[in-house]
């Protein structure tokens, strides 16, 4: 039998964390392409650190680095995201389910870094 171990990270560190005005993400995601993500009415994207041996080092200890955390509103979650004055569009992946970055979601909600939704602060 094949012994399998499972180690999942427990910890991101986040180096920059920049909120945009849903028409400026939305021109800037569609035009580099980036993977977006989508979480209880958050818009995000996340890049990783370059795998240092530093970076390298904290992954084997479960820690994830992400060099930026870049979101905006979006309510209700579609699967598509298109510019309206380019035309260009970029895929939603729905990420409710990840454990990991919901995690991650709530933290920066629970810190004050994202304010929840319907918050009107």
């Amino acid at each position: 039998m094949t012994d399998v171990e499972i180690k999942l990270y427990h910890k991101v560190v986040i180096h920059e964390i920049l909120e945009s005005e849903y028409d400026h993400f939305v021109s800037l995601v569609t035009l580099n392409k980036y993977d977006l993500r989508w979480i209880d009415g958050i818009l995000f994207l996340f890049l990783s650190s370059n795998d240092s041996e530093e970076v390298l080092a904290a992954k084997q200890q479960g820690i994830r680095n992400w060099e930026l955390f870049h979101f905006t509103r979006l309510d209700i979650f579609t699967p598509i995201l298109k510019d309206p004055i380019t035309n260009r569009e970029a895929a939603i992946i729905d990420n409710s389910n990840n454990e990991f970055v919901k995690g991650v979601i709530d933290s920066l909600k629970e810190k004050s870094i994202i304010s929840s939704p319907m918050d009107t602060s």
